[in-house]
């Protein structure tokens, strides 16, 4: 779904973080893609805590992403929240394979959490959010994930 220009942008802490144990930067690399280019169809916009620095208000919803990675199989927990209670908080669980239909499967999970949510925000005036931010950031300052990299028509179909 394709959300029209003018809805507000809200700003979206993205967490990623195992459930226990250590942790797999390579798995969470890919989570983070994978759930940028989706959040790309909404009005959301992911930033992590290091990325905030360069963003003036902090953001009030958070898109908390836990993983476990055992045997080629990714369980994960995601939890959507909303700290000014303007949006349904939401969680939603489920066990995947790690296997070339991972991204899509993510992909697909996160936009149904989020659908509802998104569907308020776009219903909005732009000025009627609180969240919306005016910020640049400097391309050169975050290197883009390789899924970022992707191609455009590509992240569409997921």
């Amino acid at each position: 779904m394709i959300y029209p220009q003018a809805a507000p942008s809200v700003l979206l802490r993205l967490s990623i973080l195992p459930i226990s144990g250590t942790a797999e930067p390579r798995l969470e690399s890919i989570l983070r893609g994978t759930i940028e280019l989706a959040l790309a169809q909404s009005p959301f916009r992911a930033f992590s805590n290091a990325d905030l620095a360069a963003v003036e208000t902090r953001p009030d919803t958070e898109l908390k992403v836990l993983y476990a990675l055992k045997a080629g199989r990714v369980s994960l927990r995601l939890s959507f929240r909303d700290q000014s209670a303007s949006l349904p908080p939401r969680d939603e669980a489920m066990e995947l394979e790690l296997d070339p239909q991972f991204d899509q499967a993510v992909s697909a999970l996160v936009l149904s959490l989020l659908r509802e949510s998104a569907a308020l925000v776009a219903a909005r005036p732009a000025s009627a959010s609180a969240n919306e931010a005016s910020f640049t950031l400097d391309p050169a300052e975050l290197e883009p994930s390789a899924a970022a990299r992707a191609d455009p028509e590509e992240a569409a179909a997921v």
